[in-house]
């Protein structure tokens, strides 16, 4: 390198007419906050389908939407590390030595944010600093030149779109929305009063997820069931008396609970007998 080459770079001040400021609480001590976008691409090209998005967070019997209406889903300061798959038990544990905030109201903003020319609907959110690091997240929402940014902790699909430029993702379930030093995307940043947005991709199949499941067995903070997987895979039900036997039918075969086949014929005549 040239000894008379030199660098420097410097935060913008404003950036496509917007600035980063100082964000303030209401009444409660929560704060106006985006977590992501429903609609545009991320600064690495994807596309999470919009539908599934909206369905994983509103699911009335989901784990995301109960808590959410219960007042304790929590986020965590940075998203947990992940080094593979045998720590997707970790993925949807929310670990209380690390919670940053509480979330007390989600929705979809009805207002586009236009960037390129391609518009998204912000994900906003009411979020409350409290736990291990709420001090931290609140020091940085409050700081006029921190630019605060959100990532959602999820489990996705590969999906299929209209333009090839892109890669496009289905969402199966939402964990939470986390803390986080870098956005996915533009304008997902104090900024824009936004956050990122971001998944983890593992390519996560059933037997892995099941393990996961019984792995988090009586933990309160574990945000998946074994019917969640259910609903992943479009795997049926059939029930006796209330109680889970089989999840497919293959032939004359059912698909058990813990996975292997058996016989359709002994299945019904074990019913018959308890009847």
């Amino acid at each position: 390198m040239a000894n008379n080459l030199k660098f420097s770079c410097s935060a913008l001040p404003v950036v496509n007419g917007h600035s980063v400021k100082a964000l303030t609480p209401d009444e409660n001590g929560c704060y106006d906050v985006v977590l992501g976008c429903v609609g545009a691409p991320t600064r690495a090209n994807v596309i999470y389908e919009s539908n599934s998005l909206i369905k994983a967070m509103s699911d009335p019997n989901g784990r995301f939407n109960i808590c959410l209406k219960d007042g304790n889903l929590f986020g965590e300061w940075g998203h947990p590390v992940i080094n593979g798959r045998e720590d997707i038990p970790r993925l949807l544990r929310i670990d209380e030595k690390y919670i940053s905030h509480v979330f007390m109201k989600i929705w979809v903003d009805e207002t586009p944010i236009t960037l390129h020319g391609i518009p998204g609907y912000p994900i906003r959110a009411l979020v409350k600093p409290c736990g291990p690091y709420g001090d931290v997240l609140e020091k940085s929402l409050r700081d006029p030149t921190i630019n605060t940014a959100f990532s959602i902790r999820s489990l996705c699909m590969p999906g299929t779109g209209p333009d090839s430029k892109y890669e496009y993702r289905t969402v199966q379930m939402v964990v939470t929305f986390d803390a986080v030093n870098a956005p996915g995307f533009e304008m997902a940043t104090k900024r824009y009063n936004t956050a990122s947005m971001e998944s983890f991709e593992l390519g996560v199949d059933k037997e892995i997820l099941t393990k996961a499941v019984v792995s988090n067995s009586g933990m309160e903070s574990s945000m998946i069931t074994d019917r969640d997987i259910r609903k992943f895979y479009n795997d049926k039900e059939y029930t006796i008396g209330g109680k889970l036997v089989a999840t497919n039918v293959v032939g004359g075969s059912v698909v058990g609970v813990d996975g292997n086949l058996g016989n359709a014929a002994a299945l019904m005549y074990g019913r018959k007998n308890k009847c």
